[in-house]
């Protein structure tokens, strides 16, 4: 969190860090519904903290999430030029006996304008995504799944530069080996300044790895260094 404060100070943002009261603007019907799953209330409850801002005279709110690593600020840039936009993803996984790379579309770094429709519009969405809903909604059907469908429809406004880094990517990142993250920035295609690096995942066994505290620690202290530089390159 302290690399998006001292980043927005570099850029003259105003920066504001919002507690766990923010899940307050989920509606009581909302949380029941998606059992108080943080994913997905945090889906919600950032679009309704933008329009707040945004009605109180800011003219753009950029939202970051909290395990985003901006690691190399110099080169990170959210340039909004359709009134809205949101995170370029690519998500490496197993599939047939290899690694393969899905493009989507996720809310780790999203900005708005005031006065463009699309914030309400998402926000109109997203509730009546749970509210018909027959069953607990998937964690990803408000963010990640809903804005990459709408991407397949019509294209969706992205932000560059930031990276999903899979479990596998950084377990080895935080043993120091950099091939995994080295692939990952070819097949990305651009250089990459900051990291989502899913804190969601933390304590769980996903894609083979158990995503310990010290492998999250580790691969923030090998962005933070060499292999930040690396793959900015700053």
């Amino acid at each position: 969190m302290r690399s998006a404060r001292d980043w927005a100070a570099a850029r003259g943002i105003e920066y504001r860090f919002l507690d766990d009261s923010f899940f307050n603007r989920c509606p009581d019907w909302y949380r029941a519904k998606v059992q108080s799953n943080v994913l997905l209330m945090s889906d919600l409850a950032r679009l309704m903290v933008a329009r707040e801002l945004l009605d109180e005279s800011f003219d753009r709110a950029i939202w970051i999430d909290a395990d985003l690593l901006i690691f190399a600020p110099a080169a990170f840039d959210v340039q909004v030029t359709a009134g809205f936009a949101f995170c370029r993803e690519l998500w490496v996984g197993p599939q047939g006996g290899k690694f393969v790379g899905w493009s989507r579309v996720n809310n780790a770094v999203c900005a708005f304008d005031r006065g463009h429709p699309f914030l309400d519009f998402y926000i109109d969405a997203a509730q009546r995504t749970v509210r018909q809903s027959m069953q607990t909604p998937d964690p990803l059907a408000v963010g990640t799944k809903f804005l990459t469908g709408l991407n397949e429809i019509t294209p969706v406004p992205l932000i560059g530069g930031v990276g999903t880094l899979n479990p596998i990517t950084m377990e080895h990142l935080s043993r120091g080996s950099l091939e995994p993250l080295r692939e990952y920035r070819k097949k990305f295609a651009q250089p990459i300044a900051a990291a989502n690096l899913c804190w969601s995942f933390r304590g769980k066994s996903i894609q083979g790895v158990t995503m310990t505290d010290a492998i999250y620690q580790g691969a923030v202290d090998r962005l933070l260094g060499d292999a930040g530089r690396e793959i900015s390159g700053i």
